[in-house]
């Protein structure tokens, strides 16, 4: 009989270091005071890396929750399992979880405290608590500004070289320097948009939009009335073509609630009533004051775009989101739409109420093939709805590659958008 392969545990800790081994590699983290990890893949050389760290799963690792899942697991076919496996595998288990506690006793309990406060990029953070005195008390009074400090070469163009260096330096200097220095307007107030960041919610995008709503006067003026940022409210700043409709008490109302707070809905929605008000020859009757204002607001206009369609007239569609060129041309209205259809023997025409509200926009392919294209808004961006040839056959490769370069030099493309890279 064949022997047994040994068990050999996910996590060491050997050396003041965590040492954890995956399916083709190893990466060692050492801990406090000194934070440093190595990954290895395969045969490679070993490389500095900074590591995906979570301090909450470290956390249940030493606390024995795996063994517990496993004993949960395990026990409806205990007389089906072979107990030497099962001995085994808990016997890992158990190595794993005293090298988490091992490793979790290197980092002061002060530490781990300001640490669980971000849910991301938990190991910048500890190795700014561990290297630059002073980053607790930053930490404390502006954990969003702490966090920026922590990822600094991020929001510098060109990056720094040696970031934790200009860590040590940026945690002794007044808070308008810091955000001066990370390219955000060097005031105090600026300053103070950090403060009401909820170190839950920081993150490399949310800071790159706070960047670009403080750079402009309007955005800014607006911000200053808001308790608390949030990306729903940030992204409602930075459009002159939503911006104003809005007024400080939606943004507040915006910022509490949590299907509104932390994405683009509010953007999609009011940059569908601007579109709607220009289809239907409207202007602004108000500015919105509650989000029960808005949504009835967007409701009704829905209603009356799709009765306007109904009527069987041409209606005029809002301007493309990017512009045409001889190869791709914008369909500029319901007519023109309905046209596409049947001459390409397709139903491209359901399209006409989503181009009217703003949410999508149709476009002839004139070359290499003759085809139709949707194109999705997600945000300011666009992504690939659909593609179409003659009777919805798939358009060949090089229509796809041309949709896409075109795309991509309008400086329009939505990221992580199916179809849109």
């Amino acid at each position: 009989m064949a022997a047994r392969r040994p068990f050999h545990p996910g996590w060491q800790f050997k050396d003041g270091k965590l040492l954890r081994f995956g399916a083709n590699q190893v990466e060692v983290l050492r801990a406090w005071p000194s934070p440093l990890a190595w990954r290895r893949i395969g045969g490679g050389p070993w490389r500095h890396v900074r590591p995906a760290f979570s301090l909450r799963e470290i956390e249940q690792e030493a606390s024995c929750r795996r063994r517990s899942e496993l004993r949960a697991a395990c026990s409806p076919f205990s007389n089906l399992l072979d107990p030497a496996d099962i001995e085994r595998l808990d016997a890992g288990l158990r190595t794993r979880a005293a090298a988490a506690r091992s490793f979790l006793e290197t980092i002061p309990e002060e530490a781990r405290e300001r640490i669980r406060r971000f849910p991301r990029r938990q190991w910048h953070v500890l190795s700014v608590l561990a290297r630059c005195p002073g980053a607790d008390d930053l930490v404390d009074s502006n954990p969003a500004l702490a966090w920026a400090v922590a990822s600094n070469w991020i929001l510098r163009d060109p990056s720094v070289k040696q970031p934790m260096r200009a860590a040590r330096r940026l945690v002794r200097l007044r808070r308008r320097e810091i955000v001066g220095w990370l390219g955000f307007p060097p005031t105090a107030s600026a300053a103070r948009c950090f403060a009401r960041i909820h170190p839950k919610r920081v993150s490399v995008p949310l800071l790159l939009d706070l960047r670009r709503s403080l750079l402009d006067a309007e955005s800014s003026r607006l911000l200053a009335h808001v308790p608390a940022l949030t990306r729903g409210v940030l992204v409602l700043t930075q459009s002159s073509a939503v911006r104003g409709m809005v007024t400080p008490v939606l943004l507040n109302e915006i910022a509490r609630d949590r299907q509104w707070r932390d994405n683009v809905r509010g953007f999609v929605v009011l940059n569908q009533v601007a579109s709607m008000l220009d289809v239907l020859g409207f202007r602004p009757r108000e500015l919105f004051r509650s989000l029960e204002a808005l949504q009835r607001t967007h409701r009704e206009l829905m209603r009356e775009v799709r009765s306007k369609v109904s009527r069987h007239r041409p209606v005029r569609f809002p301007k493309p989101p990017i512009a045409g060129d001889s190869q791709i041309v914008p369909i500029e209205d319901s007519r023109s739409l309905a046209e596409e259809g049947r001459s390409m023997h397709h139903c491209v025409e359901r399209y006409a109420d989503r181009v009217l509200t703003g949410v999508s926009y149709a476009y002839r392919v004139m070359a290499p093939e003759r085809a139709t294209l949707v194109l999705n808004r997600y945000g300011e961006g666009c992504g690939v709805a659909e593609l179409r040839g003659h009777a919805n056959a798939r358009p060949a490769a090089a229509t796809k590659n041309a949709v896409k370069r075109w795309l991509a030099a309008s400086g329009k493309t939505a990221r992580g958008i199916p179809g849109a890279e």
